[in-house]
């Protein structure tokens, strides 16, 4: 027994060992701020004029949320390569298993790398920080990351419906798979003809979205999300993709949660599309999720 005791005590003190040692949060908010640097300075030297939006305070966000908004970040930096005619990094996929801190300093990491292969090129100078690993939450990540997604719009072509009909058909397409594990095999309905649409009117849609997501989310006995707060001032079609790639989060989250593979994500290029377009794909998904909560 005493041999047992002394075993145990090992074991434990190797255990808290190793979680006293588990990266934090607050370290990764350092670096993702260190990637926010790098950018500030790419955008001081292609865009100074440019005013960017500051996202408001975030609540409620994971750190799925906060793995693929990054995933957006590094889209965006793949979208300034591709038109600077610089090599393009690859996307990572999204994830397959809970997302710790580790996973999202990877992807910050491959977001800095990239930076300052950008900025060395440029001879641009990134401001130094001081060391801060002080505690953060998700929310706080995701804050971070979103203003940093908000700098690189600055200097690389501005969001279009185009952009946002990729994530719809990324919506879609998690949409069947959750419906199909669900054993509800999903009718997508038929695409209606709209006129006069606006990005206002799509974010609108993709917000009532939110909504039920949250609400497919409590009935599969998942903490739902909590949907923010609706965008102030001139709505463009950065905020319906912004709401959109929110949607796509919590589809992963309820795909973990059911375990089974997460959305792939939209590489082909799509052609011309209008803001009618984007709004009756939306009108079409709303339907879809309202079929799966009955």
């Amino acid at each position: 027994m005493r041999v047992f005791n002394v075993i145990f005590c090992l074991v434990l003190t190797l255990q808290l060992s190793s979680n006293a040692h588990a990266l934090s949060l607050g370290a990764v908010h350092h670096e993702i701020r260190l990637s926010v640097a790098e950018i500030e300075a790419l955008k001081l030297h292609y865009a100074s004029q440019v005013v960017t939006r500051i996202p408001g305070i975030q609540v409620g966000k994971t750190t799925v949320h906060v793995y693929i908004k990054t995933v957006e970040l590094l889209a965006k930096i793949k979208k300034f390569q591709r038109q600077n005619n610089l090599p393009e990094l690859s996307l990572p996929t999204l994830p397959k298993k809970r997302v710790r801190s580790k996973h999202i300093l990877a992807l910050v990491e491959l977001a800095q790398t990239q930076l300052r292969t950008i900025t060395a090129k440029l001879n641009v100078q990134a401001a130094s920080l001081a060391e801060d690993d002080s505690s953060k939450t998700a929310s706080d990540l995701y804050e971070s990351v979103w203003y940093a997604s908000n700098l690189m719009d600055a200097i690389t072509d501005p969001i279009s419906s185009s952009d946002v009909m990729s994530n719809l058909k990324m919506i879609e397409s998690g949409l069947i798979d959750i419906a199909e594990r669900s054993n509800k095999p999903l009718v997508i309905p038929q695409l209606r003809t709209f006129q006069a649409k606006k990005s206002v009117d799509v974010t609108i849609a993709l917000y009532k979205l939110l909504y039920k997501v949250a609400l497919l989310e409590r009935k599969l006995k998942l903490k739902p999300l909590v949907v923010p707060a609706f965008p102030v001032g001139d709505i463009k079609s950065s905020d319906a993709f912004d709401a959109s790639g929110n949607v796509i989060a919590d589809l992963t989250r309820i795909a973990l949660k059911l375990k089974i593979p997460p959305i792939t994500i939209e590489s082909t290029t799509i052609g011309v599309v209008t803001t009618n377009d984007v709004y009756a794909e939306v009108i079409r998904l709303n339907q879809s999720v309202e079929f799966l909560l009955k």
